[in-house]
């Protein structure tokens, strides 16, 4: 947090967890954001680490929407029906690791 520096969230990009993610969002959301072209947007979600590892997960359901042309950014809720708030991918990762060990 820019105002609370002791506060942090971890977030990654979705696309390293779901190559085909897609949020739809209302523009009436982004408008706060600026003049957002698709170039100038990053998209984040939040994961969760927690103590048994192989629970880790990502909020696919309210990602991190940032214009990086004016520096604003919101969280917002996506339309999409299929994306969960806690979406698991501890199996996935094993198996990236796995296939490029040549197991």
């Amino acid at each position: 947090s820019l105002e609370e520096p002791a506060l942090a969230i971890p977030v990654m990009s979705p696309f390293l967890i779901r190559g085909d993610y897609n949020p739809k969002v209302e523009d009436e959301l982004l408008k706060p954001l600026g003049d957002v072209r698709p170039e100038d947007m990053a998209v984040f979600v939040s994961i969760t680490v927690p103590t048994d590892i192989t629970k880790l997960s990502a909020n696919l359901k309210a990602p991190f929407i940032i214009n990086v042309q004016t520096r604003k950014g919101a969280q917002i809720i996506v339309e999409n029906q299929d994306y969960e708030i806690k979406y698991y991918f501890y199996n996935q990762l094993q198996s990236i690791k796995e296939a490029k060990e040549g197991r």
